[in-house]
Protein backbone atom coordinates (compact mmCIF):
# COMPACT_ATOMS: atom_id res chain seq x y z
CA UNK A 1 0.00 0.00 0.00
CA UNK A 2 1.64 3.23 -1.09
CA UNK A 3 -0.99 5.89 -0.63
CA UNK A 4 -3.46 6.16 2.19
CA UNK A 5 -5.75 8.72 3.72
CA UNK A 6 -5.28 8.97 7.46
CA UNK A 7 -7.37 10.80 10.01
CA UNK A 8 -10.95 11.80 10.59
CA UNK A 9 -13.18 13.00 7.76
CA UNK A 10 -13.29 16.75 7.35
CA UNK A 11 -13.38 19.36 4.60
CA UNK A 12 -9.57 19.38 4.33
CA UNK A 13 -9.24 15.71 3.37
CA UNK A 14 -7.42 16.28 0.09
CA UNK A 15 -5.68 19.56 0.84
CA UNK A 16 -2.76 18.19 2.87
CA UNK A 17 -0.25 15.86 1.27
CA UNK A 18 2.77 14.41 3.02
CA UNK A 19 5.52 13.15 0.73
CA UNK A 20 8.00 10.94 2.50
CA UNK A 21 9.12 7.42 3.21
CA UNK A 22 7.76 4.97 5.74
CA UNK A 23 11.30 4.31 7.02
CA UNK A 24 12.01 8.03 7.63
CA UNK A 25 11.72 9.15 11.27
CA UNK A 26 10.91 12.73 10.22
CA UNK A 27 8.08 11.52 7.98
CA UNK A 28 6.70 9.52 10.91
CA UNK A 29 6.97 12.63 13.11
CA UNK A 30 4.76 14.65 10.74
CA UNK A 31 2.30 11.77 10.41
CA UNK A 32 1.92 11.70 14.19
CA UNK A 33 1.63 15.46 14.42
CA UNK A 34 -1.14 15.64 11.80
CA UNK A 35 -2.98 12.77 13.48
CA UNK A 36 -2.70 14.51 16.87
CA UNK A 37 -4.31 17.59 15.36
CA UNK A 38 -7.12 15.43 13.92
CA UNK A 39 -6.34 16.54 10.35
CA UNK A 40 -6.84 14.39 7.29
CA UNK A 41 -3.89 14.03 5.01
CA UNK A 42 -2.69 11.88 2.17
CA UNK A 43 0.62 10.12 2.76
CA UNK A 44 2.58 9.43 -0.40
CA UNK A 45 5.50 7.06 0.05
CA UNK A 46 7.98 8.20 -2.58
CA UNK A 47 10.09 5.09 -2.20
CA UNK A 48 7.20 2.70 -2.83
CA UNK A 49 5.13 4.62 -5.39
CA UNK A 50 6.86 5.83 -8.55
CA UNK A 51 3.93 8.09 -9.51
CA UNK A 52 4.13 9.76 -6.09
CA UNK A 53 7.90 10.11 -6.51
CA UNK A 54 7.42 11.77 -9.91
CA UNK A 55 4.79 14.13 -8.47
CA UNK A 56 7.14 14.97 -5.63
CA UNK A 57 10.14 15.56 -7.92
CA UNK A 58 8.03 18.01 -9.94
CA UNK A 59 7.75 20.24 -6.87
CA UNK A 60 11.49 20.98 -6.97
CA UNK A 61 13.63 22.42 -9.75
CA UNK A 62 16.37 19.91 -8.91
CA UNK A 63 14.05 16.94 -9.45
CA UNK A 64 15.37 15.40 -6.25
CA UNK A 65 13.34 13.60 -3.61
CA UNK A 66 13.51 16.11 -0.76
CA UNK A 67 11.45 14.56 1.98
CA UNK A 68 9.58 14.95 4.10
CA UNK A 69 7.65 17.58 2.20
CA UNK A 70 4.18 18.79 3.13
CA UNK A 71 1.95 20.33 0.49
CA UNK A 72 -0.81 22.34 2.17
CA UNK A 73 -3.24 24.18 -0.07
CA UNK A 74 -0.52 24.48 -2.71
CA UNK A 75 2.18 25.70 -0.28
CA UNK A 76 5.29 23.51 -0.21
CA UNK A 77 6.94 23.05 3.20
CA UNK A 78 10.10 20.95 3.29
CA UNK A 79 10.84 19.58 6.73
CA UNK A 80 9.30 22.64 8.43
CA UNK A 81 9.91 23.67 12.01
CA UNK A 82 6.91 22.98 14.24
CA UNK A 83 6.18 26.70 14.69
CA UNK A 84 6.26 27.33 10.93
CA UNK A 85 3.93 24.41 10.27
CA UNK A 86 1.50 25.47 13.00
CA UNK A 87 1.52 29.07 11.72
CA UNK A 88 0.74 27.94 8.18
CA UNK A 89 -2.02 25.59 9.34
CA UNK A 90 -3.55 28.41 11.40
CA UNK A 91 -3.27 30.89 8.51
CA UNK A 92 -5.10 28.48 6.23
CA UNK A 93 -7.86 27.84 8.79
CA UNK A 94 -6.78 24.42 10.03
CA UNK A 95 -7.56 24.60 13.71
CA UNK A 96 -5.08 22.82 15.98
CA UNK A 97 -6.78 20.62 18.55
Amino acid sequence: RTEKVIGMEDKHAKEIKLYGAARCHKTRYYQGLLREKGLNFVFLDVEENEAAADEHRALYTTGRLNFPTLLIDGKKLRNPRLLDLENWLSKKGYTPS
